[in-house]
Protein backbone atom coordinates (compact mmCIF):
# COMPACT_ATOMS: atom_id res chain seq x y z
CA UNK A 1 0.00 0.00 0.00
CA UNK A 2 2.87 2.04 0.84
CA UNK A 3 6.25 1.66 -0.92
CA UNK A 4 9.21 3.67 -0.23
CA UNK A 5 12.60 3.19 -1.98
CA UNK A 6 16.10 5.31 -1.40
CA UNK A 7 14.23 8.46 -0.34
CA UNK A 8 16.94 11.70 0.41
CA UNK A 9 15.56 15.15 1.93
CA UNK A 10 18.18 17.78 1.75
CA UNK A 11 17.66 21.50 2.60
CA UNK A 12 19.63 24.29 1.79
CA UNK A 13 20.41 26.49 4.56
CA UNK A 14 21.56 29.78 3.62
CA UNK A 15 24.43 31.61 4.69
CA UNK A 16 23.70 34.86 3.60
CA UNK A 17 20.42 37.11 3.30
CA UNK A 18 19.01 37.46 -0.08
CA UNK A 19 21.35 34.42 -1.46
CA UNK A 20 18.19 31.81 -2.05
CA UNK A 21 17.09 35.21 -4.20
CA UNK A 22 19.83 35.66 -5.90
CA UNK A 23 20.14 32.20 -7.04
CA UNK A 24 16.81 31.70 -8.18
CA UNK A 25 18.04 34.40 -10.81
CA UNK A 26 21.13 33.26 -11.61
CA UNK A 27 23.34 35.50 -9.77
CA UNK A 28 24.83 32.92 -7.50
CA UNK A 29 25.27 29.81 -8.89
CA UNK A 30 29.14 30.34 -9.11
CA UNK A 31 29.84 30.36 -5.25
CA UNK A 32 28.25 28.31 -2.95
CA UNK A 33 26.28 30.17 -0.22
CA UNK A 34 24.41 27.39 1.26
CA UNK A 35 25.14 24.18 3.85
CA UNK A 36 23.23 21.19 3.02
CA UNK A 37 21.32 19.56 5.88
CA UNK A 38 20.08 15.78 5.48
CA UNK A 39 16.79 15.01 7.16
CA UNK A 40 16.21 12.02 5.61
CA UNK A 41 18.48 9.89 4.15
CA UNK A 42 17.92 6.53 1.71
CA UNK A 43 15.01 5.64 3.46
CA UNK A 44 13.29 2.07 2.49
CA UNK A 45 10.39 0.98 3.95
CA UNK A 46 7.25 -0.97 2.48
CA UNK A 47 3.89 -1.17 4.07
CA UNK A 48 1.23 -3.63 3.18
CA UNK A 49 -2.30 -3.12 2.72
CA UNK A 50 -4.55 -3.54 5.90
CA UNK A 51 -1.38 -2.99 8.46
CA UNK A 52 -0.77 -0.30 10.94
CA UNK A 53 2.73 0.84 10.87
CA UNK A 54 4.46 3.36 13.40
CA UNK A 55 7.00 5.20 13.23
CA UNK A 56 9.47 6.81 16.28
CA UNK A 57 12.62 8.36 16.77
CA UNK A 58 13.79 11.34 19.18
CA UNK A 59 13.51 14.76 18.01
CA UNK A 60 14.71 15.76 14.41
CA UNK A 61 15.10 12.36 13.36
CA UNK A 62 12.87 13.06 10.39
CA UNK A 63 9.59 12.13 11.22
CA UNK A 64 7.33 14.73 10.11
CA UNK A 65 9.78 15.23 7.02
CA UNK A 66 9.02 11.74 6.08
CA UNK A 67 4.74 12.38 6.44
CA UNK A 68 4.73 15.54 4.60
CA UNK A 69 6.38 14.33 0.91
CA UNK A 70 4.00 11.44 1.61
CA UNK A 71 1.58 13.58 1.84
CA UNK A 72 2.50 15.77 -0.82
CA UNK A 73 3.24 18.83 1.42
CA UNK A 74 7.38 18.53 0.74
CA UNK A 75 9.16 17.40 -2.38
CA UNK A 76 11.78 14.61 -2.25
CA UNK A 77 15.47 15.12 -3.61
CA UNK A 78 15.92 12.11 -4.42
CA UNK A 79 14.34 8.17 -4.85
CA UNK A 80 10.74 7.35 -4.93
CA UNK A 81 7.53 6.47 -3.27
CA UNK A 82 4.00 5.42 -3.94
CA UNK A 83 0.99 5.61 -1.93
CA UNK A 84 -1.91 3.84 -3.35
CA UNK A 85 -5.39 4.76 -2.89
CA UNK A 86 -7.32 7.40 -1.39
CA UNK A 87 -4.86 9.14 1.73
CA UNK A 88 -6.35 10.86 4.80
CA UNK A 89 -3.75 12.75 6.98
CA UNK A 90 -3.28 14.89 10.01
CA UNK A 91 -0.47 16.63 10.43
CA UNK A 92 0.23 19.58 11.99
CA UNK A 93 -2.66 21.15 13.69
CA UNK A 94 -5.17 22.90 11.47
CA UNK A 95 -3.19 22.16 8.21
CA UNK A 96 -5.05 23.62 5.46
CA UNK A 97 -7.54 25.82 7.64
CA UNK A 98 -8.36 28.95 7.07
CA UNK A 99 -9.09 31.21 10.17
CA UNK A 100 -11.41 33.37 9.03
CA UNK A 101 -13.50 30.56 7.47
CA UNK A 102 -16.02 28.52 9.91
CA UNK A 103 -15.41 24.66 10.64
CA UNK A 104 -18.45 23.74 8.68
CA UNK A 105 -16.77 26.22 5.98
CA UNK A 106 -13.27 24.65 6.23
CA UNK A 107 -14.80 21.03 5.56
CA UNK A 108 -16.38 21.68 2.27
CA UNK A 109 -13.21 23.51 0.98
CA UNK A 110 -10.81 20.88 1.92
CA UNK A 111 -13.27 18.05 0.76
CA UNK A 112 -13.01 19.89 -2.50
CA UNK A 113 -9.44 19.82 -2.81
CA UNK A 114 -9.71 16.24 -1.88
CA UNK A 115 -11.84 15.55 -4.85
CA UNK A 116 -15.45 15.10 -3.28
CA UNK A 117 -18.31 16.52 -4.51
CA UNK A 118 -20.52 19.26 -2.34
CA UNK A 119 -23.19 16.30 -2.52
CA UNK A 120 -20.36 14.18 -1.19
CA UNK A 121 -19.63 16.87 1.71
CA UNK A 122 -22.99 17.12 2.22
CA UNK A 123 -24.44 14.16 2.81
CA UNK A 124 -20.99 13.66 5.44
CA UNK A 125 -21.47 16.59 6.94
CA UNK A 126 -23.69 15.44 9.99
CA UNK A 127 -21.17 13.11 11.20
CA UNK A 128 -18.46 15.06 10.84
CA UNK A 129 -20.16 17.68 13.27
CA UNK A 130 -21.27 14.43 15.92
CA UNK A 131 -17.99 13.12 15.43
CA UNK A 132 -16.21 16.96 16.47
CA UNK A 133 -18.44 17.84 19.24
CA UNK A 134 -17.74 21.47 18.83
CA UNK A 135 -21.22 22.28 19.28
CA UNK A 136 -22.15 26.06 18.40
CA UNK A 137 -18.40 26.65 17.30
CA UNK A 138 -19.02 24.11 14.27
CA UNK A 139 -20.49 27.67 12.34
CA UNK A 140 -17.71 30.17 14.25
CA UNK A 141 -14.51 31.02 12.47
CA UNK A 142 -11.75 28.62 13.06
CA UNK A 143 -9.15 31.50 14.03
CA UNK A 144 -10.78 31.30 18.17
CA UNK A 145 -10.86 27.39 18.11
CA UNK A 146 -8.13 26.08 20.77
CA UNK A 147 -5.82 23.23 19.87
CA UNK A 148 -8.29 20.98 20.59
CA UNK A 149 -10.84 21.87 19.13
CA UNK A 150 -8.58 22.23 16.17
CA UNK A 151 -7.88 18.59 16.37
CA UNK A 152 -11.39 17.12 17.09
CA UNK A 153 -12.36 18.99 13.73
CA UNK A 154 -9.47 17.96 11.74
CA UNK A 155 -10.04 14.25 13.22
CA UNK A 156 -13.46 14.37 12.21
CA UNK A 157 -12.96 15.26 8.64
CA UNK A 158 -9.72 13.02 8.17
CA UNK A 159 -11.85 9.79 8.87
CA UNK A 160 -14.95 10.80 7.39
CA UNK A 161 -13.61 10.45 3.68
CA UNK A 162 -13.44 6.55 4.54
CA UNK A 163 -9.19 6.71 3.27
CA UNK A 164 -7.51 3.68 2.47
CA UNK A 165 -4.58 5.23 3.76
CA UNK A 166 -4.65 7.48 7.16
CA UNK A 167 -1.50 9.22 8.19
CA UNK A 168 -1.38 10.39 11.71
CA UNK A 169 1.31 12.34 13.32
CA UNK A 170 1.10 13.30 16.53
CA UNK A 171 -2.51 14.69 16.49
CA UNK A 172 -3.49 11.86 19.39
CA UNK A 173 -1.19 13.86 21.66
CA UNK A 174 -3.82 16.45 21.85
CA UNK A 175 -6.90 16.66 23.57
CA UNK A 176 -8.79 15.34 26.91
CA UNK A 177 -8.86 11.73 27.27
CA UNK A 178 -12.49 11.23 26.61
CA UNK A 179 -11.86 12.50 23.18
CA UNK A 180 -8.63 10.47 22.72
CA UNK A 181 -10.00 7.14 23.69
CA UNK A 182 -12.49 8.28 21.53
CA UNK A 183 -10.08 8.35 18.56
CA UNK A 184 -8.42 5.47 19.63
CA UNK A 185 -11.79 3.49 19.17
CA UNK A 186 -12.34 4.93 15.88
CA UNK A 187 -8.25 4.33 14.61
CA UNK A 188 -8.95 0.32 15.68
CA UNK A 189 -12.32 0.17 13.75
CA UNK A 190 -10.16 1.19 10.79
CA UNK A 191 -7.65 -1.46 11.65
CA UNK A 192 -10.29 -3.79 11.77
CA UNK A 193 -11.91 -3.03 8.01
CA UNK A 194 -8.49 -3.45 6.81
CA UNK A 195 -7.47 0.37 6.32
CA UNK A 196 -3.72 0.75 6.35
CA UNK A 197 -2.59 3.27 9.00
CA UNK A 198 0.25 5.52 9.70
CA UNK A 199 1.42 6.35 12.95
CA UNK A 200 3.92 8.44 13.98
CA UNK A 201 3.70 9.53 18.06
CA UNK A 202 5.74 10.06 21.06
CA UNK A 203 3.28 7.91 22.70
CA UNK A 204 4.92 4.68 23.17
CA UNK A 205 1.83 3.13 24.72
CA UNK A 206 -0.30 3.80 21.82
CA UNK A 207 2.01 2.89 19.53
CA UNK A 208 2.71 -0.27 20.92
CA UNK A 209 -1.12 -0.95 21.52
CA UNK A 210 -2.06 -0.07 17.82
CA UNK A 211 0.86 -1.03 15.45
CA UNK A 212 2.14 -4.74 13.93
CA UNK A 213 5.28 -3.23 12.65
CA UNK A 214 7.08 -0.42 13.31
CA UNK A 215 10.11 1.89 11.78
CA UNK A 216 12.81 3.77 14.05
CA UNK A 217 14.59 6.93 12.59
CA UNK A 218 17.69 8.25 13.93
CA UNK A 219 19.55 11.36 12.34
CA UNK A 220 17.47 10.86 9.09
CA UNK A 221 18.60 6.84 8.38
CA UNK A 222 16.00 3.66 9.17
CA UNK A 223 17.97 2.39 12.57
CA UNK A 224 15.52 -0.35 12.87
CA UNK A 225 12.34 -2.07 11.35
CA UNK A 226 10.51 -4.79 13.43
CA UNK A 227 8.09 -5.21 16.04
CA UNK A 228 7.06 -2.84 18.26
CA UNK A 229 8.61 -4.83 21.71
CA UNK A 230 12.26 -4.55 19.92
CA UNK A 231 11.81 -1.06 18.38
CA UNK A 232 10.73 0.02 22.02
CA UNK A 233 13.53 -1.23 23.28
CA UNK A 234 15.74 0.32 21.25
CA UNK A 235 14.30 3.26 21.35
CA UNK A 236 14.59 3.44 25.30
CA UNK A 237 18.27 2.76 25.03
CA UNK A 238 18.87 6.03 22.60
CA UNK A 239 16.92 8.01 24.88
CA UNK A 240 19.64 7.08 27.71
CA UNK A 241 22.26 7.04 25.75
CA UNK A 242 21.46 10.48 23.17
CA UNK A 243 24.58 12.37 24.80
CA UNK A 244 27.45 9.33 23.82
CA UNK A 245 28.70 10.12 20.79
CA UNK A 246 30.77 6.33 19.80
CA UNK A 247 27.29 4.87 19.44
CA UNK A 248 27.34 4.03 15.42
CA UNK A 249 28.60 0.56 15.88
CA UNK A 250 26.73 0.05 19.12
CA UNK A 251 23.31 1.35 17.61
CA UNK A 252 23.68 -1.26 14.32
CA UNK A 253 24.73 -4.16 17.08
CA UNK A 254 21.84 -3.29 19.05
CA UNK A 255 19.24 -3.52 16.31
CA UNK A 256 20.35 -6.98 15.36
CA UNK A 257 20.68 -8.22 18.81
CA UNK A 258 16.78 -6.81 19.86
CA UNK A 259 15.31 -10.34 20.16
CA UNK A 260 11.38 -10.10 22.03
CA UNK A 261 12.59 -13.09 23.69
CA UNK A 262 16.07 -12.44 25.10
CA UNK A 263 17.27 -9.08 27.25
CA UNK A 264 18.46 -6.27 25.90
CA UNK A 265 21.17 -4.02 27.98
CA UNK A 266 22.37 -0.73 27.41
CA UNK A 267 24.11 1.98 29.64
CA UNK A 268 27.74 2.83 30.23
CA UNK A 269 28.60 0.39 32.44
CA UNK A 270 29.99 2.34 35.13
CA UNK A 271 27.83 0.66 37.29
CA UNK A 272 26.43 -3.25 36.53
CA UNK A 273 23.55 -4.99 37.54
CA UNK A 274 25.37 -8.15 38.62
CA UNK A 275 22.09 -10.31 39.49
CA UNK A 276 18.51 -10.14 39.58
CA UNK A 277 16.10 -11.85 41.56
CA UNK A 278 12.38 -12.27 43.32
CA UNK A 279 12.20 -13.70 46.78
CA UNK A 280 8.72 -14.93 48.74
CA UNK A 281 8.64 -14.53 52.17
CA UNK A 282 10.29 -17.30 53.04
CA UNK A 283 13.67 -15.40 51.23
CA UNK A 284 13.71 -18.32 48.34
CA UNK A 285 14.10 -17.29 45.13
CA UNK A 286 11.16 -18.05 42.28
CA UNK A 287 9.54 -17.37 39.29
CA UNK A 288 6.28 -18.51 40.06
CA UNK A 289 4.25 -16.63 42.53
CA UNK A 290 0.56 -16.70 43.57
CA UNK A 291 -1.07 -13.23 43.02
CA UNK A 292 -1.32 -10.88 46.23
CA UNK A 293 1.59 -12.47 47.53
CA UNK A 294 3.95 -10.57 49.38
CA UNK A 295 7.34 -10.64 47.24
CA UNK A 296 10.52 -8.82 47.28
CA UNK A 297 12.64 -8.07 44.79
CA UNK A 298 16.62 -8.20 44.57
CA UNK A 299 18.81 -5.85 42.79
CA UNK A 300 22.54 -6.85 42.93
CA UNK A 301 24.98 -4.11 41.63
CA UNK A 302 28.94 -3.21 41.33
CA UNK A 303 30.14 0.21 40.62
CA UNK A 304 33.27 -0.27 38.22
CA UNK A 305 33.93 3.30 37.95
CA UNK A 306 34.11 5.21 41.42
CA UNK A 307 32.78 6.40 43.45
CA UNK A 308 29.64 7.82 42.08
CA UNK A 309 26.60 9.35 43.72
CA UNK A 310 23.82 7.54 45.20
CA UNK A 311 23.35 5.45 41.75
CA UNK A 312 19.28 4.97 41.53
CA UNK A 313 18.19 1.68 41.19
CA UNK A 314 14.73 1.39 38.82
CA UNK A 315 12.09 -1.57 38.12
CA UNK A 316 9.82 -1.92 35.48
CA UNK A 317 7.16 -4.68 35.37
CA UNK A 318 5.35 -5.75 32.12
CA UNK A 319 2.85 -7.90 31.13
CA UNK A 320 3.08 -10.77 28.36
CA UNK A 321 2.07 -8.02 25.69
CA UNK A 322 4.47 -5.84 26.43
CA UNK A 323 2.69 -2.84 28.18
CA UNK A 324 3.94 -1.45 31.59
CA UNK A 325 1.94 -2.23 34.59
CA UNK A 326 4.13 -0.87 36.99
CA UNK A 327 7.48 0.98 37.62
CA UNK A 328 9.42 2.83 40.40
CA UNK A 329 12.78 3.98 41.58
CA UNK A 330 14.63 4.50 44.72
CA UNK A 331 14.91 8.12 44.02
CA UNK A 332 10.56 7.87 43.31
CA UNK A 333 10.42 6.24 46.65
CA UNK A 334 13.33 8.57 49.18
CA UNK A 335 15.48 5.28 49.71
CA UNK A 336 18.50 7.18 47.98
CA UNK A 337 20.31 7.38 51.24
CA UNK A 338 23.67 5.94 50.78
CA UNK A 339 25.71 9.23 49.26
CA UNK A 340 28.67 8.08 47.41
CA UNK A 341 28.55 4.41 46.54
CA UNK A 342 31.83 2.32 45.38
CA UNK A 343 32.05 -1.62 45.21
CA UNK A 344 29.30 -3.76 45.92
CA UNK A 345 25.58 -2.53 46.51
CA UNK A 346 21.79 -4.00 46.97
CA UNK A 347 18.69 -2.31 46.47
CA UNK A 348 15.70 -4.38 47.68
CA UNK A 349 12.09 -3.20 46.80
CA UNK A 350 9.37 -5.52 48.69
CA UNK A 351 5.43 -5.23 48.06
CA UNK A 352 2.40 -6.93 47.46
CA UNK A 353 2.34 -8.54 44.45
CA UNK A 354 -1.37 -7.65 43.44
CA UNK A 355 -1.64 -7.87 39.71
CA UNK A 356 -3.41 -10.76 38.00
CA UNK A 357 -2.24 -14.13 36.47
CA UNK A 358 -0.26 -14.61 33.55
CA UNK A 359 3.25 -13.90 32.41
CA UNK A 360 5.36 -10.83 33.08
CA UNK A 361 8.59 -10.26 32.57
CA UNK A 362 10.85 -7.32 34.83
CA UNK A 363 13.31 -4.47 33.68
CA UNK A 364 15.87 -2.87 35.66
CA UNK A 365 18.34 -0.42 35.15
CA UNK A 366 21.04 1.82 36.90
CA UNK A 367 20.81 5.32 36.60
CA UNK A 368 22.48 8.80 37.85
CA UNK A 369 19.00 10.64 38.46
CA UNK A 370 15.00 10.27 38.62
CA UNK A 371 15.32 9.20 35.11
CA UNK A 372 17.80 6.84 33.10
CA UNK A 373 17.99 9.64 29.78
CA UNK A 374 20.51 11.47 32.30
CA UNK A 375 23.06 9.30 32.95
CA UNK A 376 22.27 5.85 32.04
CA UNK A 377 24.69 3.18 34.16
CA UNK A 378 23.50 -0.05 33.25
CA UNK A 379 19.70 -1.22 31.76
CA UNK A 380 18.67 -4.68 31.36
CA UNK A 381 15.54 -4.97 29.30
CA UNK A 382 13.37 -8.48 30.22
CA UNK A 383 16.16 -9.51 33.25
CA UNK A 384 13.99 -11.50 34.38
CA UNK A 385 10.74 -13.50 33.46
CA UNK A 386 8.41 -14.85 36.04
CA UNK A 387 4.65 -16.22 36.05
CA UNK A 388 1.91 -15.08 38.86
CA UNK A 389 -0.06 -18.04 39.50
CA UNK A 390 -4.21 -17.66 40.21
CA UNK A 391 -4.82 -17.61 44.74
CA UNK A 392 -7.71 -20.05 45.12
CA UNK A 393 -9.30 -17.93 47.83
CA UNK A 394 -9.77 -15.42 45.58
CA UNK A 395 -10.93 -15.04 42.01
CA UNK A 396 -11.15 -11.69 39.23
CA UNK A 397 -10.06 -10.78 36.22
CA UNK A 398 -7.99 -8.01 34.74
CA UNK A 399 -4.36 -6.80 35.89
CA UNK A 400 -5.19 -5.36 39.19
CA UNK A 401 -5.94 -7.42 42.58
CA UNK A 402 -7.78 -4.49 44.39
CA UNK A 403 -8.77 -6.33 47.22
CA UNK A 404 -12.73 -4.58 47.43
CA UNK A 405 -15.53 -5.39 49.86
CA UNK A 406 -19.18 -5.80 48.73
CA UNK A 407 -22.03 -5.51 50.46
CA UNK A 408 -25.91 -6.19 49.52
CA UNK A 409 -29.00 -4.55 51.58
CA UNK A 410 -32.65 -4.63 50.94
CA UNK A 411 -32.92 -0.49 50.28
Amino acid sequence: MIKISNLTKEFRVYKRRFSMLKELFGYAKAEVDYDLVTSLKDINISIPEGSVHGVIGMNGAGKSTLLKILTGVLDQTSGSFNVTGRVASLLELGTGFHGELSGRENIYVNGAIMGLSRDEIGSKIQSIQEFAELGDFFDRPVKIYSSGMYVRLAFAFAISVDPDVLIIDEALSVGDAYFQQKCLKKIRSFKDSGTTILFVSHDLGAVKMLCETVTLLERGSVLFHGTPVQALDLYNALLAEHQNKELVKARKLAAAMSDPDTSFESGTREAEIVDVSIKDLKGESSVALVTGARVAIHVKARVQKGPLEQPTCGILIRDRLGYDIFGTNTDNLNASSLGQVDGDVEYIFRFDLNIGPGDYTLTVALHSDRSHVEDNYHWIERALIFKVLPATDFEFIGVSRLSPEAEVKRS
